[in-house]
């Protein structure tokens, strides 16, 4: 019978996310990304508590190819991620979250789980089926008035 801990060996993937000018390759191990990181996570954002983000990364980051002025590695540290544009840490997680769940060539048939944790701590947009701007109301026509 296969152990648990065999389930939880890292499972290393390597995405690359674009941000302005540059693009950073992130090793992270898909099988951290897991329901009990993403309620870490979610807890974190529930108390606004801002560096929940950053240590959810911290927790799933096996590297990357970022680097210093001088040349030399960037650590993939909470203060490190806390310091970076929100807007790459937003990238950063999007990739990891469409990279975590095996697409199914790779044996999973089953559809991405979507998960209520964002590390978008602005206030959310309304989302309206019919796009961002209601639709009219319809008027009566003529020919349905009563007469």
């Amino acid at each position: 019978m296969p152990a648990r801990s065999g389930l939880k060996q890292p499972d290393p993937v390597r995405v690359a996310i674009a941000f302005g000018a540059e693009t950073v390759t992130v090793d992270f191990d898909r099988n951290g990304f897991t329901e009990n990181w993403l309620r870490r996570l979610q807890a974190g954002i529930d108390q606004n508590d801002l560096s929940a983000a950053s240590r959810a990364m911290v927790e799933i980051l096996l590297g990357w190819d970022l680097v210093e002025e001088d040349g030399t590695p960037t650590p993939v540290a909470v203060d490190v991620l806390a310091d970076l544009p929100f807007g790459f840490i937003r990238a950063l997680d999007e990739a990891i979250g469409d990279a975590a769940v095996p697409s199914s060539e790779e044996g999973n048939d089953f559809a991405p789980i979507s998960s209520t944790a964002s590390t978008d701590f602005s206030a959310k947009q309304e989302t309206r089926p019919n796009g961002p701007v209601p639709s009219p109301s319809p008027t009566d026509s003529e020919s349905l008035s009563p007469t």
